[in-house]
């Protein structure tokens, strides 16, 4: 059996060694964004700001996470849609991050039953 430490040494070269949530791990606060926008993503009532309201992990300043939203919207890894508000921005992960991700959690049998369902 291994040691706690020899796990998440192991984790982290694990998600190191991934194509997609390796960008996520950089910071806690991005992956704790990425984990957020997973079982929130058909939620209407939670837009960008309520994302970046709600990261308990927040050592960086909200410019840098809004920076870092706007640049995985760009290269496809985040999905950005309109709200029911017209002011709202609504997230959601692209399929290649949500596979990759959901293979994480099976890899380390982490349950995975609070994924929001895609409609």
């Amino acid at each position: 059996m291994k040691a706690p430490i020899d796990k998440e040494l192991d984790r982290l070269r694990y998600l190191a060694g991934t194509k997609y949530l390796k960008i996520f791990i950089k910071y806690p606060e991005y992956w704790e964004l990425m984990l957020l926008i997973a079982i929130n993503e058909n939620n209407q009532d939670i837009g960008i700001e309520d994302y970046l309201d709600n990261i308990a992990t927040m050592q960086v300043n909200r410019v840098t996470v809004r920076n870092f939203i706007k640049d995985r919207v760009a290269e496809g890894t985040i999905l950005s849609r309109q709200g029911e508000k017209k002011s709202r921005r609504m997230l959601t992960l692209s399929d290649k991050v949500t596979e990759e991700l959901k293979d994480y959690f099976q890899h380390y049998q982490i349950k995975i039953n609070q994924f929001a369902s895609r409609d």
